[in-house]
């Protein structure tokens, strides 16, 4: 009848699983567990207590636990005097409204969210939420110009570099790379299919130039100014011509999606000699931009 009343217990039946080294844990007097321990034995306690792990929340008084956490985890950005919370859908929501400001100054939004969620743990107070978007883009502006001059500084040390002789010192240059930067429209890469295209050899060409579709685009863009409905509808057009969903999207975002399916269309690419194609395209830049500058 004992050793059945032991089978059902639950507690010693983990006691008897546990292993022998486990086992020789000394017990925590009931007085000792009132006692918050240091924070800095927090992780050897839970290494020794892993096995049990409503063991070491016992003996953690929430003292312990609030002086172990950083300070900026208990401070929160408010907004009319409530906190703005930095996960779930509304932080989603908010977020996105800040990459669509972002888009509109030519900011890239690309590792803004890390940023923002630091910029939310700070102690300050806004009267709205364009108040609060408005100081994180000035934040954002002053970081784009902070990268705009890390890559003229390095330009200029790179080609100090090259005229001495000294790739190894260009080398160890740090990336021009910072949380936002101005945005540019790069070229989509080639897939599988894609190649396919092109025989040893050759290289994937456009028949309408890369660049004519991409400063046709661009300056559809730029022609609106700061104008969000013109920009939205005009680009609506143009997504809707080409199958493109447009719903939520910013002009830019519009703007990116039909870039990268007129640049991968295959009815406008073939195969073309390698040394021909580098040659069209390094005579084609200068020449278009002697023109720019006669018109």
């Amino acid at each position: 009848m004992r050793s059945r009343a032991r089978a059902l217990n639950p507690v010693r039946r983990a006691a008897s699983a546990a292993p022998p080294a486990l086992q020789r844990t000394p017990e925590v007097l009931p007085a000792q567990r009132t006692a918050a321990p240091p924070a800095a034995n927090l992780l050897q306690r839970a290494r020794r207590l892993g096995h049990r792990p409503e063991a070491i929340a016992r003996q953690i008084a929430p003292s312990a636990l609030l002086s172990a956490a950083p300070l900026n985890a208990l401070q929160r950005v408010k907004v009319n005097n409530k906190k703005v919370r930095i996960s779930g859908d509304p932080f989603k929501l908010l977020h996105k409204r800040l990459s669509h400001r972002m888009y509109s100054r030519r900011l890239s939004p690309r590792g803004s969210q890390a940023k923002f969620k630091d910029f939310l743990r700070k102690d300050k107070s806004f009267r709205s939420e364009e108040e609060l978007l408005l100081a994180f883009l000035d934040k954002a502006e002053k970081e784009k110009l902070r990268v705009i001059d890390l890559r003229v500084e390095l330009k200029k040390k790179r080609l100090d570099y090259k005229r001495r002789g000294r790739k190894d010192l260009i080398k160890k240059l740090p990336r021009a790379s910072g949380w936002t930067r101005p945005l540019v429209l790069g070229r989509p890469g080639w897939t599988k299919e894609h190649k396919k295209i092109s025989k040893p050899g050759q290289d994937i060409r456009h028949i309408v130039r890369n660049a004519t579709i991409k400063n046709a685009l661009d300056r559809e863009f730029n022609f609106w100014g700061n104008n969000l409905e013109k920009q939205t509808e005009a680009f609506t057009i143009i997504c809707q011509a080409i199958e493109i969903p447009t719903k939520d999207l910013h002009p830019w975002e519009m703007l990116k999606a039909a870039y990268n399916k007129l640049y991968l269309h295959k009815g406008n690419l073939f195969g073309g000699p390698s040394g021909v194609n580098r040659v069209i395209g390094l005579a084609a830049d200068p020449l278009i931009n002697l023109g720019e500058e006669l018109r």
